[in-house]
């Protein structure tokens, strides 16, 4: 968490998106940890109350941005929307709705709000300098940005 405090001023929470590795079968959750920052724990908590997901994990401290986060009171909450990186409408759905759901009920001093809105997602065939013999994934089409 090199120099936090210059690339995290004025933040109140740090959203981690994750969409599974590619050799990942993962089911979507959401997952917070216990910081030791009670201000930080009790946003985190009354955040994670909001949110509609199977599966919600909570964690005493481990080796995790959360710690290092909490003591620049940030709150840090991990978001895990599907499995083997498909960046599928399905899955990423799970992450839109998330974070809408977590700005909407983010105390703000001030009414501006961001809501993202993404159109269409870009694809690129993944390739490999490798014989696909070698190779323990095959060749799909990958998300490369979001127009």
């Amino acid at each position: 968490m090199y120099q936090i405090s210059k690339y995290a001023n004025n933040v109140e929470l740090w959203i981690d998106l994750h969409g599974g590795a590619s050799d990942e079968h993962l089911n979507p959750f959401v997952w917070a940890q216990q910081t030791g920052n009670k201000v930080i724990d009790q946003q985190t908590t009354k955040l994670l109350s909001h949110l509609k997901a199977t599966t919600l994990c909570t964690s005493r401290p481990t080796l995790s941005p959360s710690i290092p986060l909490a003591q620049h009171n940030i709150s840090y909450i991990l978001l895990e929307s599907g499995e083997l990186g498909r960046p599928t409408n399905k899955y990423t759905a799970h992450h839109l709705s998330w974070v809408n759901t977590i700005l909407k009920n983010l105390d703000k001093e001030s009414n501006n709000s961001f809501i993202p809105t993404y159109k269409t997602i870009k694809y690129q065939k993944r390739t490999s300098t490798i014989p696909n013999k070698y190779l323990w994934y095959s060749e799909k089409n990958v998300a490369v940005g979001i127009a």
